[in-house]
C-alpha cells in the first residue's frame, strides 16, 4: 500500500496462449501426426537455487517503495522496503541472509527474474517506476554480482547454486554504524562473514560520499569491526559503506555486501542580510508643511522563527529645556526625496556627526548607529526567515511621532533551488513613501 493507504495495482497477469490462426482443418488437409521417436522427459532435473538482493536505488525521492518480484515460475511476491537515505532502500534486509529466496529450478535453463517497483508519496497515487526482466543461465549462478536497471531504479543481486553460504567467498553482511552511548562516539562499523578465514587475506571497505569514493584496506581476516570516525559525514551529507572479502592480495574478491549508510546532521546554514538603500519618494508633509520627514530613528530586523536580530539607529535629538517654547525643538537627520545608502548616508551620517562634536553638550551625543548594515541568522534548508524595517519621524512636544515606514516579508530559503550557494538574493520591500532594498547571501 502507498503512504496514504492507496492500494498498489495487482501484479501483471500471465498472457493467455495465443489462439491458433487459420481455418479449422478439413478432411484431407489435417496437420501431420508426429511419428515415433524419443519423448521429452516430462520431469526435467531440478536443483535448489538461492537468490539474494543487496541494493535498490531509485532516481527520485519517495516516501515508500514497494516491488513485485518474480523468480522463474514462482508467483510474484510483494516487498516493501525501508529507506537508506533519499535514494537508497534497504532491499538487503528483506532479500538476503536468512530472508533470501530459495527455489527449485531446472538446472539446464536460464532463471528469469522480473521486478516491478512502485513509488508512493502521501496524498498521491502510487507511481510505476518501471519493470526489469532479466534472464541468467546456469553459468551465472556462482554468486557473482549481478545488476539490472529500468532507468528509474536499479538493483544489485546474486544467484547461487544450492546456497550462497557454500561459496568459497560469500558476501559479508554489514551492520549499521553505532554512534556510542550518547551519540558522540566511538563510531564503529561492524560486520559478519560466514566464510573460512583461512581462505582470505582481509577485507576491502568501499566508502562513498557525494562524488568521492575510496577503499580502505583491512589486511586482517579476523577483524569484524572498524573505527570510522574519520569518515563522519558533514552536515547534509550521507556516507555509504560496502564491504568485500579478498584473497591473493585482492586478485579474487567476494561479492559486495549489503549497503549501510551514515546520514549527517541537518545543515545549519547562515543567511547574511545586508540592508542597502532607502528610496524616498513622494515624502509626506512634516511640521511646517515641509516634505522633509525627520529627524528619523528606527530599526531593521531579521527573524528565523526562534530568534530575532535587530539593527537600531537614532538620528534625532529634541530639546525642551530653558529658553525654548512649550513645543521644544528637534533636530537631526531629515530625509528628502532621493536614494540613501544605509551604511554611508544613514549610519555614516550619524557617526560623522558624533565625531564632529564630542560631549554631552552636543546634539549628536544622543545619536546611535550600528557599525554595520548586515545581520546574520541561522536556518535549515527549506525554512523561512522574516526581514523588515521601521522608520519613525520624531516630532516636538505635543505632536505625536509619525510612522514613515514599516514593512516586512517572509522569504523561503531553498538551498536546492540555488545555482550557487554564494549567489546574492536581491529583494525590495516597498512602502508608501520609502522602498527598502536589501540582499541575502547564504553560507555555512
Amino acid at each position: 500500500p502507498s503512504a496514504d493507504g492507496a492500494a498498489l495495482p495487482e501484479p501483471p497477469a500471465e498472457s493467455p496462449p495465443l489462439a491458433p490462426g487459420g481455418a479449422p482443418p478439413t478432411p484431407g488437409n489435417e496437420p501431420p501426426r508426429p511419428g515415433p521417436g524419443p519423448r521429452p522427459d516430462p520431469r526435467p532435473e531440478v536443483t535448489d537455487v538461492e537468490v539474494e538482493a543487496y541494493e535498490l536505488w531509485v532516481r527520485d525521492v519517495y516516501e515508500s517503495i514497494s516491488c513485485y518480484v518474480r523468480l522463474g515460475d514462482e508467483a510474484p511476491r510483494l516487498y516493501e522496503f525501508d529507506a537508506l537515505g533519499d535514494l537508497y532502500w534497504d532491499i538487503a534486509d528483506a532479500l538476503s541472509g536468512e530472508n533470501s529466496v530459495r527455489i527449485l529450478h531446472d538446472d539446464t535453463t536460464p532463471l528469469s527474474i522480473s521486478v516491478e517497483c512502485w513509488g508512493s508519496n502521501a496524498g498521491a497515487e502510487p507511481v510505476l517506476l518501471g519493470q526489469i526482466a532479466a534472464s541468467h543461465p546456469p553459468g551465472e549462478w556462482d554468486g557473482r554480482d549481478l545488476y539490472a536497471t529500468s532507468g528509474a531504479f536499479s538493483v544489485r543481486y546474486r544467484i547461487c547454486l544450492h546456497s550462497c553460504d557454500e561459496s568459497d567467498l560469500p558476501a559479508p553482511l554489514l551492520a549499521p554504524v553505532t554512534l556510542g552511548p550518547i551519540g558522540e562516539g566511538p563510531y564503529t562499523l561492524g560486520w559478519q562473514w560466514r566464510g573460512d578465514e583461512a581462505a582470505i587475506d582481509g577485507f576491502g571497505l568501499v566508502v562513498s560520499a557525494r562524488d568521492d569514493i575510496s577503499v580502505i584496506d583491512i589486511p586482517d581476516a579476523g577483524m569484524r569491526s572498524l573505527d570510522v570516525a574519520d569518515y563522519r559525514p558533514a552536515c547534509g551529507e550521507t556516507v555509504y559503506f560496502q564491504l568485500y572479502a579478498y584473497q591473493d592480495d585482492g586478485a579474487v574478491r567476494s561479492p559486495m555486501s549489503n549497503t549501510q549508510y551514515w546520514p549527517g546532521d541537518v545543515c545549519a546554514y547562515t543567511a547574511r542580510v545586508t540592508f542597502m538603500t532607502l528610496d524616498v519618494h513622494d515624502p509626506p508633509e512634516d511640521e511646517g508643511h515641509a516634505r522633509t520627514p525627520g529627524p528619523i530613528y528606527g530599526e531593521f530586523w531579521v527573524a528565523n522563527g526562534t530568534a530575532r536580530e535587530t539593527l537600531t539607529f537614532d538620528g534625532c535629538w529634541c530639546y525642551f529645556g530653558p529658553g525654548m517654547t512649550f513645543w521644544g525643538w528637534c533636530e537631526g537627520l531629515n530625509l528628502q526625496q532621493g536614494v540613501y545608502a544605509i551604511q554611508r548616508d544613514i549610519f555614516g551620517w550619524i557617526e560623522r556627526e558624533q565625531a564632529s562634536c564630542i560631549g554631552q553638550g552636543c546634539a549628536s551625543y544622543s545619536y546611535e548607529a550600528p557599525f554595520t548594515s548586515s545581520l546574520v541568522v541561522s536556518f535549515e534548508d527549506g525554512e523561512d526567515i522574516t526581514v523588515g524595517g521601521r522608520i519613525m519621524d520624531c516630532d516636538a512636544r505635543a505632536n505625536y511621532n509619525d510612522l514613515l515606514y514599516e514593512e516586512q516579508e517572509t522569504v523561503l530559503l531553498n538551498i536546492g533551488a540555488m545555482p550557487r550557494l554564494s549567489d546574492p538574493i536581491l529583494r525590495t520591500l516597498n512602502g508608501d513613501y520609502v522602498d527598502l532594498e536589501y540582499f541575502i547571501r547564504l553560507g555555512r
